[in-house]
C-alpha cells in the first residue's frame, strides 16, 4: 500500500507529460502500419503454403495407395481449412498438425522402401480424430 501511495505521488509531482510531436508520431504511426501489414501477409502466405501442402500430401498418399496416410492428410486439410475460416488453430492442434506432417513424410518414405507404417501415423491419426 505504502508504495503504491509513493508511486502515486511521484506520477503527480511529474505532471502531464509534453504531447509527442506530430511529426514523430506520424512516423511512428506509418511504421507500425507496415510493420502490421508485413506480419498479416506473412500469416496469410504461411495458411495458403500449408493448406497447399496439405493437399499436395493428400493427393501423394491417394495416388501411392497409402489409404491411412491419404485420411491422416484429410484431416490435416480440416484442420487448415478451419482455422483459414477462423484466423488461429485451435489450441493445442499447431503440434498435432505438425506432428500429423511429419508422420505422413516417415510414412511415405517407409512405404517408398518397402518398409511398415511407422507407428507416428496411427497416433496422428487417433489424435486428430479425438479433437
Amino acid at each position: 500500500m505504502n508504495e503504491e501511495f509513493n508511486i502515486e505521488s511521484v506520477l503527480k509531482a511529474a505532471g502531464r507529460r509534453e504531447p509527442v510531436p506530430a511529426a514523430i508520431e506520424t512516423v511512428a504511426r506509418e511504421h507500425l502500419r507496415r510493420e502490421w501489414r508485413a506480419i498479416v501477409a506473412e500469416r496469410q502466405g504461411a495458411r495458403r503454403r500449408n493448406t497447399v501442402l496439405a493437399m499436395a500430401a493428400s493427393v501423394a498418399a491417394a495416388v501411392v495407395g497409402l489409404s491411412r496416410l491419404a485420411e491422416l492428410a484429410g484431416l490435416m486439410e480440416s484442420d487448415l481449412a478451419e482455422a483459414k475460416k477462423s484466423g488461429s488453430i485451435r489450441g493445442g492442434r499447431t503440434h498435432q498438425v505438425a506432428d500429423a506432417a511429419k508422420a505422413i513424410a516417415d510414412g511415405a518414405a517407409a512405404a517408398a522402401k518397402g518398409e511398415e507404417e511407422p507407428p507416428d501415423v496411427g497416433r496422428s491419426l487417433a489424435q486428430l480424430f479425438s479433437t
